[in-house]
């Protein structure tokens, strides 16, 4: 007996259905790009469409496609300070301080801190963070999200800065990077942190 389209329509249809899905799944997993320390210290995956470079040694990776030129505070701007002096006492203690002479040496006309600094992890690694905010000392109003975290005998300070109320839109983003898409290269207390 010959079979006629109408008895193969289930199948078509139900092959059509599973490619659907698949292509419908992988239509929502976000493309990401790795984005390399220039220390070599360790890389960060982040959304395919943000931008990353370095300048003396700074990483500075921005949620667009290009960094404003005149410096002024546009959507999410990340920038990964390496070598900077660690300490041997609370993490949370020191970040604020830290903060402190920041916002004394940048000439901040204020600043307050929306979550004090707190335990946290950065890569795996025990770190702190807090979410300030204030006005620069062009005067810009911004929100920022700032993290320590030592690794060896140096530390490693990361800002998240936005203008003022625009952090909440970043910050699931923000903490993702900094928790789960931060890979340590090289020994870290015994251990290495491999790319998934």
């Amino acid at each position: 007996m010959l079979r006629t389209p109408r008895h193969r329509a289930p199948a078509i249809v139900l092959a059509v259905l599973a490619l659907a899905v698949l292509v419908g799944c992988s239509a929502r997993e976000p493309q990401v790009k790795d984005v390399a320390d220039p220390t070599g210290s360790f890389h960060i995956k982040v959304p395919s469409t943000w931008n990353a470079g370095t300048t003396s040694g700074v990483l500075i990776v921005y949620a667009g496609k290009e960094l404003p030129a005149d410096g002024r505070i546009e959507g999410l701007t990340m920038t990964v300070y390496p070598g900077q002096e660690t300490t041997d006492g609370p993490l949370p203690a020191y970040l604020e301080s830290l903060i402190d002479r920041r916002a004394r040496s940048r000439s901040w006309k204020e600043y307050s801190f929306t979550e004090k600094a707190a335990p946290t992890t950065i890569g795996g690694l025990p770190a702190a963070a807090c979410i300030i905010q204030g006005v620069d000392g062009a005067g810009a109003a911004f929100d920022a999200s700032v993290w320590i975290v030592p690794k060896g005998s140096e530390a490693f300070i990361v800002m998240a800065v936005t203008p003022k109320g625009a952090y909440a839109t970043y910050r699931s983003q923000v903490e993702r990077i900094m928790q789960k898409d931060w890979y340590w290269h090289g020994s870290v207390d015994a251990t290495e942190t491999t790319t998934p």
